[in-house]
């Protein structure tokens, strides 16, 4: 829930506690549930404050609109049940996926920029329109240049904070400043109104997106949620549910990757790691039992949590909860980073507002993280 601060930030912290508690076990309960229930309560600042962070930022701009329409807690229930789902499938495809990876591992890490490039070419040409094409090219080439400079080159610590903070936080907030939205009363009831077929659809892909890149090196959620754009459907509600199930797809076998193939990729992995020398077949089912306890929990929190927001959002002063807003990103990003994530920060927002200037879809401008994965 506190913006700017990633599960990742409380590895120290829980691997200071080994010389505390000596048993392994309930040090890698404590991580694997940190982890696990983070994937479904982050999307609550990035729902009602515009506060994105890598596993959340293409899913801002959906939620900005639906939330000044009154379907707030609408997201909720579609990014609490798409990660509920996406746990349910990611553990289901475990075995099956298992036996995939080992034996085409190499061969399906060679393949990932040919996907990435076959999938932006599907998105440019989705413009339809010579000239919406051709400006979303610009785009996704201006924002490679600085995903390049930014997050290639490491011109900054924590690169993805200033760098989609930009381009999908604070340029929003600063064009909903423009026109002043007036938001709705939040709609609060149970019912999802997503369709049967389109939600499983859209948790499948987003499912199978996250172990994908939970699994193979060098990709993470950004580019996950790229992936994720023309299988989950049309619809902003399928493309949230697929958001989420990504996220807690891949933070399950961004772990389990220990145990698959020796590899962590992510920080509780690594911090797992660090406590064992090898992840057996009894800490798979130890860490099994505890995703399944912890995501099963995490539903209700999220629900909860995420009702009590959107009963008192209509509440606020929505210009200055955007400007105060905007000011706390920038002392985030200051905080992390430094005077030069605000340079980064400040050219990211700039390139944020000219996807809609232009009418074309923002989502060009996950150029900044899929070109350097092209070049590296």
């Amino acid at each position: 829930m506190t913006p700017g601060l990633h599960v990742n930030s409380l590895i120290p912290f829980y691997l200071s506690l080994a010389f505390i508690i000596k048993e392994p076990s309930l040090l890698i309960t404590l991580i694997v549930a940190n982890a696990i229930t983070h994937t479904y309560i982050d999307f609550i600042p990035s729902t009602f404050f515009g506060i994105p962070d890598d596993t959340t930022a293409m899913g801002v701009l959906p939620s900005h609109r639906m939330v000044v329409d009154g379907k707030g807690y609408e997201i909720i229930k579609l990014t609490a049940f798409g990660s509920l789902f996406g746990m349910i499938f990611a553990i289901i495809a475990l075995f099956p996926v298992m036996k995939v990876i080992k034996q085409f591992y190499h061969n399906i890490v060679e393949a990932i920029p040919y996907i990435l490039i076959v999938i932006s070419a599907y998105m440019l040409i989705s413009e339809r329109d010579v000239k919406k094409i051709a400006v979303s090219a610009f785009i996704f080439l201006l924002s490679g240049m600085l995903g390049i400079a930014v997050i290639k080159y490491g011109f900054v610590r924590e690169p993805f904070l200033p760098v989609l903070s930009g381009l999908f936080g604070v340029s929003t907030l600063l064009l909903s400043l423009a026109y002043e939205p007036d938001i709705k009363e939040q709609v609060i009831d149970d019912k999802i109104k997503l369709k049967t077929r389109d939600f499983f659809r859209a948790s499948l892909s987003g499912t199978m997106a996250g172990v994908f890149v939970g699994v193979l090196p060098g990709i993470g959620n950004a580019q996950a949620t790229y992936i994720t754009k023309p299988l989950s459907g049309e619809k902003e509600e399928s493309y949230l549910v697929a958001i989420s199930s990504v996220n807690t797809a891949n933070a399950i076998f961004s772990i389990l990757s220990l145990y698959m193939i020796g590899k962590g990729r992510s920080g509780a992995a690594i911090a797992i790691s660090k406590l064992l020398s090898y992840v057996n077949l009894s800490y798979c089912y130890l860490i099994l039992s505890v995703i399944l306890l912890s995501g099963s929990t995490a539903v209700f929190v999220h629900l909860y949590l995420g009702k009590r927001i959107a009963k008192r959002i209509t509440k606020l002063n929505y210009r200055k909860l955007s400007i105060f807003i905007i000011l706390l990103i920038s002392l985030i990003v200051f905080f992390f980073t430094s005077f030069r994530g605000i340079l980064v920060l400040t050219i990211s927002t700039l390139l944020g507002v000219t996807a809609p200037m232009w009418k074309v879809k923002r989502s060009h401008l996950m150029g900044a993280v899929i070109i350097p994965i092209l070049l590296s």
